[in-house]
């Protein structure tokens, strides 16, 4: 998978993630761009070979470790606590 493909899915994904109110973003259990992420890659790789999928599965997460919300999981698992997703 290309690059630039990846960017196109990765801006739909945050996009689709910003687009949901404001109070489910925050309330969650975990975090809506991760979860948004999950569900386009689970349909993605369907049409992929194992090698594709894998490709495509590192360049998500790597996407997603990005996120203002990674840090906040990392953070929350480091210190033993529960955390707080802010969908960002």
């Amino acid at each position: 998978m290309g690059g630039s493909v990846f960017k196109q899915k990765a801006a739909w994904v945050e996009t689709a993630a910003q687009s949901r109110p404001a109070r489910l973003r925050c309330s969650q259990p975990f975090s809506p761009f991760g979860h948004a992420m999950t569900k386009r890659m689970l349909h993605e790789e369907w049409d992929m070979s194992i090698e594709q999928a894998i490709e495509a599965e590192a360049q998500a997460q790597a996407i997603c470790m990005q996120t203002e919300d990674f840090k906040r999981a990392f953070e929350a698992f480091a210190a033993k606590r529960k955390p707080v997703f802010g969908g960002d």
